[in-house]
């Protein structure tokens, strides 16, 4: 009998691609539940973690699940470094935090991490503008037509 090998996707990339098409959210959120303990292992290097602590608080987000989603969001957020050089990835994650738009922990988040409001202002801006206050002149300016897409994407994506 010959055995056959089944070539097994990486559990990271195959969130990830759920996350980015925003499909299969429950399933994703399984997985994620099972492989949490990955951030364990010491053979993981540091950027690496840091990069799946990113993900990992996304589909906590996703799927509505804030307490995780702020147990993983503090190893990036508390990263000066990784903050820094993956703005776009930092940008994603509020993107989908704002448009998910829990008061209760958009709060938190932007108490917690006060820097948001000025080193990622435009999508906080946009946050503002369009889900806060559509109504609302204040902060609407034509310069965050790319965030208010952004925001309405996530929208149509990731809120039910």
């Amino acid at each position: 009998m010959v055995e056959e090998e089944f070539e097994q996707e990486d559990p990271i990339e195959l969130i990830y691609t759920m996350l980015v098409n925003g499909e299969k959210k429950e399933h994703a959120l399984l997985i994620t539940n099972a492989i949490a303990d990955i951030l364990q292992n010491p053979e993981i290097q540091a950027e690496s973690k840091v990069a799946i602590s990113h993900i990992f608080a996304s589909i906590y987000v996703w799927n509505d699940d804030y307490i995780n989603a702020k147990r993983y969001q503090k190893y990036f957020l508390n990263n000066d470094e990784f903050c820094s050089k993956f703005k776009n990835e930092i940008v994603s994650y509020l993107t989908l935090v704002f448009a998910k738009n829990n008061d209760e922990f958009i709060k938190d988040l932007l108490l917690g991490y006060p820097f948001i409001k000025s080193d990622f202002n435009s999508i906080y801006k946009a946050y503002l503008s369009s889900i806060v206050n559509p109504n609302s002149e204040e902060h609407y300016s034509l310069d965050l037509l790319k965030e208010y897409n952004l925001l309405l994407q996530a929208q149509r994506l990731y809120v039910d």
